[in-house]
């Protein structure tokens, strides 16, 4: 990792009291903290920019800056790209056109409150643990607001397969060809490393009609992780996740409406995938961590939709597998144990 860096700080000053302002989930507007002034945010109307695959650049390092904020004075280095004061809880965003960063071309804002964050954590270990252990659980105090960059595809595809149809009490017949082209729009791939490949993979769908134009203004007040995994790494790493399930949606369609409902079955299947644009996208989480039984872990919700996305620590229903299995093993036990006596 390169030395600390001199950041340049875009601000957003209220123009009513001068006072720093945040991007507001439950407003969609920049909100002042001081005075409870807003500000919207500029529609932007323009599309959103697509990139050839072969002329997105390479992301590169990650780029360490060091940050001095204006409202208290403070030096904080990180490599984040947008966060808050850890003293005075000022917003800090990089200014777009000082980062050697790729610049992201859509955002998904958040509108998950706070507030509304923490019902939908409770009524979701609710679910996962009895209320007798519920005791046992203790929150962080670093619940964040992150924007996480993914790399958004499109992609083309088709599929040659064999196989035969026919009604299962009746004649089959031989089936063969090549799917038409399929154009798969927005499979996603983690382009960080601060998530695990199986919580990355997760969200293939990100609600992706609501995108908007990337703004900075979004960031105002909540964190912003750079990308640090290559858009070509990244097709190997969780791309075939979201393409796959795609694909499978598309070409069953196809041959349902190519055989009018007769069921069919695939013997042989040759799936043929090429990327064709991509451009990075920030989406919004909610980052909760807390401690259960001596160990240390974080949930993951959805920024607009307050759906979990990772699981949580087994409770009762692991539990409950558990207990069940036994009973059986146990009730087995007993048949044999009285067959054998009244033998």
């Amino acid at each position: 990792m390169s030395a600390p860096r001199p950041a340049e700080v875009r601000q957003f000053p209220c123009q009513g009291c001068g006072a720093a302002m945040h991007y507001s989930p439950e407003t969609q507007a920049l909100r002042c903290a001081h005075c409870g002034s807003q500000q919207p945010i500029p529609v932007d109307n323009q599309p959103i920019r697509e990139i050839p695959l072969d002329a997105v650049p390479p992301v590169g390092r990650l780029t360490r800056y060091t940050y001095a904020c204006q409202g208290c004075g403070a030096h904080i280095q990180s490599t984040e790209t947008a966060l808050r004061c850890q003293f005075c809880s000022a917003a800090l965003v990089l200014d777009p056109t000082f980062s050697e960063q790729f610049l992201p071309q859509s955002i998904l804002p958040f509108t998950v409150t706070r507030d509304q964050l923490s019902a939908i954590l409770q009524t979701a270990l609710k679910q996962h643990l009895p209320p007798t252990e519920l005791a046992e659980l203790a929150y962080r105090d670093t619940t964040q607001s992150t924007y996480v960059p993914y790399w958004h595809y499109t992609a083309r595809a088709f599929v040659d397969y064999q196989g035969w149809y026919g009604p299962q009490d009746g004649p089959r017949h031989p089936l063969q060809g090549r799917s038409p082209l399929f154009e798969l729009r927005d499979p996603l791939s983690i382009a960080c490393r601060y998530m695990t490949k199986d919580e990355g993979s997760s969200p293939y769908t990100w609600y992706m009609d609501r995108l908007v134009p990337f703004r900075p203004e979004y960031l105002a007040g909540h964190h912003a992780l750079p990308p640090d995994i290559d858009q070509r790494e990244a097709l190997q790493v969780t791309m075939p996740l979201g393409v796959q399930r795609r694909l499978n949606t598309a070409f069953a369609d196809y041959l349902r409406k190519l055989l009018n409902g007769t069921p069919y079955t695939i013997a042989n299947r040759n799936d043929d995938f090429s990327p064709t644009t991509a451009k990075l996208t920030l989406v919004p989480l909610w980052v909760a961590h807390y401690a259960y039984k001596g160990k240390d872990y974080r949930l993951f919700v959805h920024g607009q939709e307050g759906d979990v996305l990772n699981r949580t620590p087994p409770g009762p229903l692991g539990l409950g597998c558990t207990l069940t299995l036994f009973a059986l093993l146990a009730g087995v036990v007993a048949l044999l144990i009285w067959f054998l006596i009244a033998r």
